[in-house]
This record gives C-alpha cells, sequence and structure tokens, in this order.
C-alpha cells in the first residue's frame, strides 16, 4: 500500500540519519583539534570565503573590516554563505553545530526523495529500496554533513527539489509542493551553480 512504502522511505531517512551522525560524530572524535573547530565541524579552507563574510556582516554589520579581506572578494556563489548566516541569525555562538544538524536533517529527508524517486523511475519498489540502500551505505553520500561546504547541502537541495516537482506532476497534492520545489532547485542554483 501506499502507506507502507511511505514508511519504508522514513525508514530509509532515519537510518542515514543515524548513519550520518555516527559517521561524522566519530571523524570528529578522532580529528586532531587543529583540524576542527572545536570539535563542532571540520575546518577547510573554503571557510575563509564562504564563512568569514557572513561572520563580518553578523558582527559588524558590513563586509571587509578584518585582514582576510583578500578572501571576501572571491568567486563563490553566496547561497551557501547565506544559509550559515541564517544560522548565525537563528542560532548565535551555536549557529556551527546546528548548521551540521541541519545539514544532517537534510540529508535525511533527502534520502526519502531520493526512495521516492527511485520508486517514481524505476516502477519497482524492490528496486527502489535496493537503490537507496546503496545510496545510504556509500560513504561520500555522507561525508560532507560536519565540513562547512556547499558539498554538504547540494545534494539534499537537488533530491527535495526534483522529488517536489515530481511529487506534483499530477496537480492533485498542491501548488505548495511546486513553488517549494523550485525554491530548492532556485536555492541551489545560487548555492552550487554547476549543479
Amino acid at each position: 500500500t501506499k502507506s507502507n512504502t511511505m514508511w519504508r522511505g522514513a525508514i530509509f531517512g532515519v537510518i542515514a540519519l543515524a548513519f550520518s551522525f555516527f559517521w561524522n560524530g566519530w571523524n570528529l572524535s578522532v580529528l586532531p583539534e587543529e583540524l576542527s573547530r572545536n570539535h563542532t565541524t571540520v575546518y577547510t579552507l573554503d571557510d575563509a570565503s564562504y564563512l568569514r563574510p557572513f561572520d563580518e556582516l553578523y558582527q559588524f554589520g558590513t563586509i571587509g573590516k578584518t585582514a582576510f579581506k583578500s578572501h571576501l572578494n572571491s568567486v563563490r556563489p553566496p547561497g551557501y554563505g547565506l544559509f550559515y548566516y541564517f544560522h548565525l541569525l537563528l542560532f548565535g555562538e551555536f549557529a556551527l553545530k546546528m548548521l551540521t544538524v541541519t545539514q544532517v536533517l537534510l540529508y535525511g529527508f533527502s534520502i526519502w526523495a531520493f526512495f521516492e524517486l527511485a520508486k517514481f523511475y524505476m516502477k519497482s519498489e524492490r528496486l527502489a529500496s535496493i537503490s537507496t540502500a546503496i545510496f545510504v551505505l556509500i560513504p561520500w553520500s555522507i561525508g560532507f554533513h560536519y565540513y562547512t561546504l556547499s558539498e554538504g547541502i547540494t545534494p539534499a537541495l537537488l533530491l527535495i527539489g526534483w522529488y517536489l516537482l515530481i511529487s506534483n506532476s499530477n496537480g492533485k497534492t498542491g501548488e505548495w509542493k511546486f513553488y517549494l520545489g523550485i525554491a530548492c532547485l532556485s536555492f541551489l542554483l545560487l548555492t552550487r551553480p554547476v549543479s
């Protein structure tokens, strides 16, 4: 039945959440202190262009006041920085921790969307289950959730946006799915335009 199928996708999403929290938590626990920010996120060289401009905007109300000015004029698209800034506004000093939580939650929902998309295109719940299980267990699908990189949200934005558009293809589920799908895919273009 449709209800059982929906539960199967949700179960995959919950397993993916648990796997991601475990994998990324373990990764942070064994990572040397100098490679992480207080064991909250993994430090990357991209932080200077993704995070610093929005840290400055949050602290000073403008961009370009620190010695990192050369990094602020990067060619990075603004989507991930805005995603981080939104977390700064909501959670203040806990922004980075909540950013990782949000990225993992988006991943869990994207796994459910992946299952639904696979079922839609393969016309087989069994094949959709197998492909989703493989996707959940592939390390690269969970490896970026504790990093401050656009890779942490790009797959989720793509899968969720695509699912929302496909799920509204019959026109019976309401326009909100269509508009939310367009919003996800539009934000994806602001985050990683080559996706």
